[in-house]
Parts: structure tokens; C-alpha cells; sequence
């Protein structure tokens, strides 16, 4: 099971600024990189997955996902996580 300190992502969090920017600059290329691009398809078709990729009506489009789906996040990127 993948395990995480949400308290430690907060304090790095605030230590680092307004919103996400010190973590950018830790991604090769930054915002505007490939690995950035690619993490974030990769972060909409976890929530396809989530909400059920077969179906047809209108999905709502959030900036969460369950912790559960991080691993079809991670996997692609090369980093494969215990569940």
C-alpha cells in the first residue's frame, strides 16, 4: 500500500510557495516540459478510469484523485509503486 505524510506535503507545500511552482522547477523542463505534459494526461485518464471510462454522458472534471488511482499515474512514468 502506498503510504504517504499529508503533513509533510503541506509544510514543503507552503515552504515552496504560491500553489505548485517549486515543485515545476523539480521536473525536467519544468511546467512547459514533456514529463509535466505527460503527467498530466496521465492525471485525466486516472480520473476517467475512476468515474467509469465506459461511459457516455458528461463527466465532472476535478483536480483530485483518489490515492488509490496514484499508481496509474506513477506506473507509466517509470515508477512503480507497491499497492
Amino acid at each position: 500500500m502506498l503510504r504517504f505524510n499529508p503533513h509533510l506535503l503541506q509544510d514543503q507545500a507552503q515552504l515552496g510557495g504560491k500553489d505548485l511552482i517549486s515543485f515545476y522547477k523539480l521536473l525536467e523542463g519544468g511546467r512547459e516540459g514533456e514529463i509535466f505534459k505527460e503527467m498530466k494526461d496521465l492525471f485525466y485518464y486516472s480520473q476517467l478510469r475512476f468515474q467509469d471510462i465506459y461511459r457516455y454522458d458528461r463527466r465532472e472534471v476535478t483536480p483530485k484523485i483518489p490515492s488509490s488511482k496514484i499508481s496509474f499515474v506513477m506506473r507509466p512514468l517509470g515508477y512503480y509503486p507497491t499497492e
